[in-house]
């Protein structure tokens, strides 16, 4: 086994012990479902997040993701003029925070998502994405993050 890969084994041992409120976005910006795809842009930049919860009346209704957003690009549609709740994933996967880091993972992979909202008691706490995890488990950061303007 190389160096590298022990490292990151070992990494992966040590932090899968880890719980999700110690690695997830605390508060994180929502949006509203009737909110326009270029808000919920604006707002994911602003923060440097890749997904936002989706509340509608207070109540968790969708999570809107960058890949939702270029989809509504793909499609040709003007972010300006499409709501939120045009492309918006209804159904977001949650997750509380005192789960586990390896967890949070195994749902990730099982549900083939990026993305978890954290909900304590019904309400949003926090975002925690493959990026927070994969940055725990020493996956070096360079590897990680887009490059910031």
């Amino acid at each position: 086994m190389r160096r590298f890969e022990r490292r990151v084994e070992a990494a992966a041992t040590v932090a899968a012990a880890a719980v999700v409120k110690r690695l997830m976005r605390a508060a994180p910006p929502v949006v509203d479902p009737e909110d326009r795809l270029a808000t919920a842009a604006a707002r994911m930049r602003q923060a440097w997040l890749g997904a936002l919860p989706v509340l509608e009346s207070g109540r968790l209704v969708g999570l809107i993701t960058e890949r939702d957003l270029l989809l509504a690009v793909a499609d040709g549609l003007s972010s300006d003029m499409v709501s939120v709740r045009s492309y918006m994933r209804p159904v977001p996967v949650v997750i509380g925070p005192e789960a586990g880091a390896a967890e949070a993972a195994a749902r990730m992979v099982e549900l083939k998502v990026r993305h978890l909202v954290v909900v304590l008691g019904g309400e949003i706490v926090g975002l925690l994405s493959a990026g927070d995890l994969l940055s725990e488990w020493g996956v070096p950061a360079e590897l990680l993050d887009d490059e910031r303007p």
